[in-house]
């Protein structure tokens, strides 16, 4: 052990300490910064060499599977080299893949087309179909082996050919063509499958190819197909193609609902169509649908929309002649009519037979119209007994409706 030797000259008190700086007391403690770096230091080797092993270990797991790989493919190709390879089978789409359609009985094939057409497994079974059409000799003998007729082979075929998603008319045109080259008839009833399929579907359009196709054949749509098809022709905007199926169907005798001429007149009073929705009224005296008074506003609204004043005054006048119900909308339309087509005193008149005959509540908006009127008609006799007579009849006014009517009264005193 080697002693510290004072430094000639210095005080001896001097040397003494720095003996003591240079030799740590025995049991010091360590510095917590010290014991903090090597713990971070041991923490990053084992790391470095946990990563090292583990890539390591990677590596050559990766080359044993590809290995194992490659021997299994070259195994595999020596076993089956010279050999035919067997269908393959998808369970997830529960469909054969290279595997023959009518291999063995052509009707086994037909009884499986229609056990996946129930299942509504549609694609499948149009496929097949025309598998059975191509690889059948004798289309009715092997139909016939299946247990069923060729009209309802083919109907099952064309409501199979409607096809998930967007369904279109091309495949169900196809199927009539076979149904046209085997002799088979059309009958109402497979036209009206396909088009109440094809509504379920959402497809109007589709729909009324086939009632084209229908047309050209000189089938007629039932009832409930025809006012389905009406909708639709709204539905895509052809309100003259839906007036003339109205009347179509009137040769046929077939009656549309309430609902389906209500249906039908919503486009034209938007459009202001008021041809149409006269003819639509008189299509429906002439068949004798009883149509509420909603109804008849909505064709009074059309009218009068279409600048058909004195037409409107005139249904109105008919409607009520005729004992239908009629009501204050109905009476304001009328007027409204004939204020615009410059007839104020016929509007006050219609006023006035409504409150004498009564069954009609007149309003706020009636008193308003009666005020604007006045004010385009001269002082004559005629005008004045008209409003002495509302002024008489009618019980049922308010407040408002009073201070208007007196302020019509006031105009010729």
């Amino acid at each position: 052990m080697t002693t510290a030797t004072p430094t000639p000259g210095a005080h001896p008190r001097a040397a003494h300490s720095s003996m003591t700086a240079a030799s740590p007391k025995p049991g010091a403690r360590v510095p917590t910064w010290a014991l903090v770096a090597a713990s971070l230091a041991a923490v990053g080797l084992w790391c470095l060499v946990d990563d090292a092993v583990a890539g390591a270990v990677l590596l050559l797991k990766d080359v044993w599977v590809e290995s194992a790989t490659l021997a299994a493919f070259v195994i595999g190709w020596l076993c089956v080299r010279g050999k035919p390879v067997a269908p393959v089978r998808c369970k997830e789409f529960e469909a054969v893949v290279d595997e023959p359609v009518l291999e063995g009985d052509g009707g086994a094939q037909v009884k499986k087309m229609l056990s996946l057409a129930a299942a509504r497994k549609h694609a499948q079974a149009y496929t097949l179909y025309l598998e059975i059409l191509a690889a059948a000799p004798d289309l009715r003998a092997t139909v016939a082996a299946g247990g069923t007729d060729l009209e309802n082979f083919f109907s099952v075929a064309a409501s199979a050919a409607l096809l998930p998603g967007q369904p279109t008319a091309a495949p169900v045109l196809r199927v009539v063509e076979h149904m046209r080259e085997a002799g088979v008839d059309r009958s109402t009833g497979f036209y009206d499958t396909i088009i109440r399929m094809l509504a379920w579907k959402g497809a109007p359009r589709p729909a009324l190819e086939i009632h084209e196709l229908m047309r050209r054949e000189g089938v007629a749509p039932a009832p409930e197909t025809a006012c389905c098809l009406l909708t639709f022709l709204v539905e895509v905007g052809d309100v003259v193609g839906a007036v003339g199926l109205l009347r179509e169907m009137q040769t046929l005798d077939l009656k549309p609902s309430v609902r389906t001429y209500m249906f039908l007149l919503k486009p034209l009073r938007e459009a202001g169509s008021w041809e149409m929705a006269h003819e639509i009224l008189l299509d429906m005296r002439r068949r004798g649908v009883d149509y509420d008074t909603l109804c008849l506003n909505v064709v009074l609204g059309v009218l009068n929309r279409g600048g058909q004043g004195a037409l409107t005054a005139e249904v109105y006048a008919e409607e009520k002649g005729r004992g239908r119900r009629v009501d204050c909308i109905s009476l304001n339309t009328a007027m409204v009519g004939l204020l615009r087509s410059r007839e104020p005193l016929k509007a006050v008149l219609l006023m006035e037979d409504a409150a004498r005959t009564g069954g009609i509540e007149l309003n706020a908006r009636t008193y308003q119209l009666l005020l604007d009127l006045v004010r385009k008609l001269p002082d004559t006799e005629k005008t004045r007994a008209a409003l002495r007579a509302i002024e008489q009849n009618d019980k049922t006014r308010d407040g408002h409706s009073e201070a208007l009517l007196g302020q019509a009264l006031s105009r010729f005193q």
